[in-house]
Formats: structure tokens, C-alpha cells, sequence
């Protein structure tokens, strides 16, 4: 089952950039295929949100970040979601500040373990 959280989310959704929209769509299938539980839990935030959440990067109020629960998710299906990303749309991955690349991270910030799936700053709206 695919799902968003809240309204709120469900609304800003659609204001993320549309490739980023692509990338988390394409996850939501490859859950769905593989019998997997996709919620998205953030979306496009605020300076108020960011502060709030102790968030070190804009990068959902930029746009071109989405959060998407993991908690449920076993480890072989993290990792192969990671991966089937991650190639497919590699070329679009955010740089950390070592200059790697990264698509989608598997962290917990301090909300619940979820994917971060990120795209270049060059994509910023």
C-alpha cells in the first residue's frame, strides 16, 4: 500500500520538483511489487519545520527532498530499494559535503528510521 501521511503532505507533494516526484513514484511501485508498506512521512518543509526538526541542510524547503518510512521494511529490501534507485536515477543524486553522491540515504534523525531520498542542488525551486 502506498500512502502519504498527512494532508499537508499529501497538498506539497506536488509543489517537489517533478523529477523528484519520479524517483519517489518509481519507489512506491517497486514497493508495491515487492510487497512493501510505502508512506511517505515529509515532503516540501518551512524554515519553521526545518528549525524545529533540527535539520542541518534545506533541502525539502528547496524542494528536492522526500522522506519515506523504512522502520517496517526488512534489511534485504532496504538495501535493493537503495540500489534499484540508485541506479536507475543515480545522475540526479544530491552531494554530501564530502562530495559523494547520494541518492537515497537509510537514517533516523530523530523521527523513525526512514529513507531520505535526495536530488542535486542544481534542482532547487
Amino acid at each position: 500500500m502506498t500512502e502519504i501521511k498527512n494532508e499537508r503532505d499529501y497538498k506539497l507533494f506536488f509543489q517537489m520538483h517533478p523529477i523528484l516526484q519520479l524517483i519517489v513514484m518509481d519507489g512506491a511501485n517497486w514497493a508495491f511489487e515487492n510487497g512493501l508498506n510505502y508512506v511517505i512521512t515529509e515532503t516540501v518543509t518551512t524554515l519553521e519545520d526545518d528549525l524545529k526538526a533540527n535539520r542541518k541542510t534545506k533541502t525539502h524547503r528547496t524542494k528536492r527532498a522526500c522522506d519515506v518510512r523504512s522502520a517496517s521494511w526488512p534489511k534485504w529490501a532496504r538495501k535493493a530499494f537503495i540500489n534499484y534507485l540508485t541506479e536507475k536515477y543515480g545522475e540526479y543524486a544530491a552531494v554530501n559535503t564530502e562530495g559523494v553522491k547520494i541518492l537515497v540515504k537509510d537514517h533516523d534523525s530523530g523521527s523513525g528510521d526512514h529513507f531520505h531520498i535526495q536530488i542535486h542542488w542544481k534542482y532547487a525551486l
